[in-house]
């Protein structure tokens, strides 16, 4: 988009690496705008404070040296092992209760195509996502978890840290991300297994025992959800091990269904829907799944793509500001960080006003920045000298002028093109000039140019070399 953006507006296209250069470089603020982005007030967040986590994968390109050698001509199908590397999303909202029963939950879930919801869902309220691609030398991603995590365990203890919202935490079934939470997180968050992780396996377990297409599949799967956010998991889990065993099932449809209900029990402490949709706690994570969708399938994922791990999170780093509706405040935050690092001294004249007179009189640069009016003196000439004297310096080698010079005594005939004044200096103290013919008065100390194309310097007293 903005290759696109660039030529059609400037006339000229970038190159690939040049656009993913320019991406690094803008990226490298980030994380000192996140830590500068203050607590939003209380007054604006809602009941409950959510946290959720996940991961997506991100197509990594991979060095000649670790590409295996051809075995066969053949593809493989599905997707290359090792093709991808897990993004780790995570992401901080609050936002107000919602109750429900079960049977509204069981409407939405088997609700027609294009059938509005019956009730408005909250907004979440300051939302803020981040994804990490961080690894270790062995390539594992601990640090990716203690990044994400870690920023997760920061956001509760700045936004709730008088506990004084319920904390929710909503994921998937993944193991290592509830080991990740039971290190990083609060021990009081309410555990919480994404409900559409719980549907699937539903679904998964009635082509066990119907066809796929049948009416009674979609009955079998309806019958299920209901009593599972009624709370009767475990008559559940016992219901399909007794189906499985009156049905003779064998073979790979036995294990299939063994690792579902595998699946339930260990997540039944996380699986009390009936409390949850009483207390208004949210049972899905919509939020975590879009974000990862938008945050990283939709622009890292396209076709043909492949990344370098740098690149990559350069490209998630912005993407997480884009989309949490910051991109303007991290653009005033980086452009003030940029002057800062090349204009380092800045600060260092702040006090000191310079008055700059301007050209009363009828010469030809009538109008321009001139001494003609009033003396070059700030407010403060002590301060500003011990303000210049403070700078670092280093010494530099004489150079040799480019062309022999010709010392001139400054006269009344000489036009008045003051370009500036070198105010302070020990060289400025030089007698004022003659009036110039058409009334100006110029006064000392500053560069005087001859003609358009002369480069003045201020040397002896009462004199220039041109």
């Amino acid at each position: 988009e903005v290759s696109a953006t660039l030529q059609r507006i400037l006339g000229f296209s970038q190159s690939v690496d040049s656009l993913e250069r320019m991406n690094r470089k803008m990226a490298q603020p980030v994380v000192d705008y996140w830590d500068s982005l203050e607590t939003p007030a209380a007054s604006e967040e809602g009941e409950l404070m959510v946290v959720s986590a996940d991961g997506k994968g991100v197509p990594i390109r991979r060095g000649a040296s670790v590409s295996p050698p051809i075995e066969d001509h053949q593809s493989p199908k599905g997707p290359k092992p090792g093709a991808k590397k897990m993004a780790l999303v995570g992401a901080t909202y609050t936002v107000d209760r919602f109750e429900r029963t079960p049977e509204d939950v069981v409407d939405s879930l088997f609700r027609r195509p294009g059938a509005s919801a019956a009730r408005d869902r909250p907004h979440p309220q300051h939302k803020r996502v981040r994804a990490s691609l961080a690894r270790d030398q062995e390539g594992t991603t601990q640090p990716a978890m203690e990044e994400i995590f870690g920023w997760m365990g920061l956001e509760i203890a700045e936004r709730n840290s008088l506990e004084q919202r319920p904390l929710v935490l909503l994921m998937d079934g993944q193991t290592t991300l509830w080991e990740a939470a039971q290190i990083y997180l609060p021990v009081h968050a309410i555990q919480i297994l994404d409900l559409l992780h719980v549907t699937p396996r539903l679904w998964r377990a009635a082509y066990l025992f119907h066809p796929k297409g049948s009416a009674a599949v979609a009955q079998f799967v309806r019958q299920r959800v209901s009593r599972i956010l009624r709370g009767e998991i475990r008559s559940v889990v016992t219901g399909l091990r007794r189906m499985g065993t009156l049905s003779g099932l064998r073979g790979r449809k036995n294990k299939q269904l063994i690792k579902i209900c595998q699946y339930f029990e260990n997540n039944r402490h996380r699986m009390q829907y009936h409390e949850y949709l009483r207390a208004g706690y949210p049972i899905a994570t919509g939020v975590i799944e879009g974000a990862c969708r938008h945050l990283v399938k939709d622009r890292l994922e396209r076709a043909g793509m492949q990344w370098v791990l740098q690149g990559a999170q350069a490209m998630l780093d912005l993407r997480s500001i884009h989309l949490g509706n910051q991109w303007d405040e991290f653009q005033a935050f980086r452009i003030v960080k940029e002057t800062e690092r090349l204009h380092p001294h800045t600060d260092l004249t702040d006090d000191a006003e310079w008055a700059i007179g301007r050209c009363q009189g009828s010469c030809r640069l009538s109008g321009a920045i001139c001494a003609g009016s009033r003396p070059n003196r700030g407010r403060n000439p002590a301060r500003k000298q011990s303000l210049l004297s403070s700078l670092p310096t280093k010494p530099t080698k004489p150079t040799k002028p480019t062309k022999p010079w010709e010392w001139r005594p400054i006269s009344s005939e000489l036009p008045c093109s003051l370009l500036a004044d070198l105010r302070e200096k020990s060289w400025s103290a030089l007698p004022p000039a003659a009036t110039h013919p058409d009334g100006c008065t110029s006064l000392s100390g500053g560069l005087r140019a001859l003609g358009e194309d002369d480069v003045v310097f201020i040397g002896l007293p009462g004199r220039v070399a041109v």
